[in-house]
């Protein structure tokens, strides 16, 4: 039977599963918050990013060698996501710093390329932040801060947008230091709400 190495917990499968998917199914075991989630795992000491594929899911443990598993709780995972999220605030708001700078001395391709990575990034932590929204203990009331967050980030958004097709760089940067900046402090409030307790 092949070796399995759950977060330092050593075991052999007595008559259990024959694929991977049986064992993960098997592995993350629990419900709400406790349950226990498979976060990253090595066949025969080389990672598998992909465990979750099907490709994985259907290879049989007796060809995989020995397997090593890492695993947390949904809770810790939703308290590590807060905590990242929350540390990407002040580099979003350098970020948006520079940008606007960048605009205001008229060095509008640095500025566009930054804005840039600045969309991806705010799109990023936006994806993050509904992801808690949804897991939030606390109900509703999570839920409805972070709609009120994403109705204010896309009215900000649709005035960056505006002001950029008129090609006003002046007026973006005033956007960006008016409104997105604020809402970048008041969206690091919402965070510490949905992390969990």
């Amino acid at each position: 039977m092949p070796h399995i190495d759950v977060s330092g917990l050593v075991g052999y499968g007595p008559s259990g599963p024959e694929k991977w998917g049986d064992l993960l199914d098997l592995l993350e075991t629990g419900d709400g918050l406790n349950r226990r989630v498979v976060t990253a795992v090595r066949f025969d000491g080389v990672a598998v990013p992909t465990f979750r594929e099907p490709s994985a899911l259907g290879q049989r443990l007796h060809n995989l060698g020995p397997i090593e598993v890492e695993a947390t709780t949904v809770d810790a995972l939703l308290r590590e996501s807060a905590q990242a999220a929350l540390g990407s605030i002040t580099p979003l708001k350098s970020a948006v710093t520079s940008i606007v700078r960048r605009l205001r001395g008229r060095e509008t391709l640095a500025a566009r390329r930054e804005l840039g990575q600045l969309t991806a990034a705010l799109h990023a932590l936006t994806n993050v932040t509904a992801m808690l929204a949804d897991a939030c203990r606390t109900g509703s009331a999570c839920r409805a801060d972070f709609e009120q967050l994403v109705t204010r980030l896309t009215t900000v958004v649709d005035a960056i947008i505006a002001r950029q097709t008129k090609d006003d760089a002046l007026a973006v940067a005033d956007a960006l230091a008016d409104q997105l900046l604020p809402a970048l402090d008041d969206w690091s409030i919402v965070l510490r709400r949905l992390g969990p307790r």
